[in-house]
Order: structure tokens, then C-alpha cells, then sequence
């Protein structure tokens, strides 16, 4: 679903987004669970940094302006039970 959203060159990334999800009825206190990425028109997509200002962070000279709000995937972070085990094998032994 497409929503306008109008920035101004002092707009920054987590104000955009607050405003994204607004507009969709998401609550936006879980703007930290989202990224804003601009879809260039080859379909690549550019990830505007967190903490950036929109206006100069984005790639304007395309014709069409288009921004797409994803969901941040949480990286797993391995535990003491899936971590490989390492061995010593180089040991240093000190003769006297």
C-alpha cells in the first residue's frame, strides 16, 4: 500500500519512519524495528542510516521518488551450545 509522506531538508530517518507508521496505524514507539530504503528505478534498494537526514542521505536524481519501510531482522546470537568447541593443540611448554 502506497502512502505520501512530504520531507523537508531538516527530516531525519526515525522522524520519517514515526511518520510512516502513523500513517499505516503501527505504533510508533517500534520505530527502532524498522529501516527506510529508497527503491531506485533498476529495483535496487539504498538503506538510508538510522540516524541520517533523509533529504541529503537519498538519491534525488531519479524521477521517482519511491521509499519502501521494511522490518529489521534480528541477527541470532549463537549460544555456548552451538558455538564449535576449540581445542588447544599449541601449547607452549617451557624447559628449565
Amino acid at each position: 500500500m502506497y502512502k505520501s509522506i512530504q520531507l523537508s531538508h531538516e527530516e531525519h530517518t526515525t522522524a520519517v519512519i514515526e511518520t510512516a507508521l502513523r500513517k499505516h496505524c503501527i505504533d510508533e514507539s517500534s520505530n527502532d524495528q524498522y529501516s527506510l530504503l529508497q527503491v531506485l528505478p533498476d529495483g535496487t534498494e539504498l538503506t538510508i542510516p538510522d540516524k541520517a537526514n533523509v533529504f541529503y542521505a537519498m538519491t534525488q536524481s531519479v524521477p521517482d521518488l519511491k521509499f519502501l519501510l521494511r522490518r529489521k531482522q534480528s541477527i541470532p546470537v549463537p549460544t555456548t551450545e552451538s558455538r564449535p568447541v576449540m581445542k588447544k593443540k599449541n601449547r607452549l611448554s617451557l624447559s628449565r
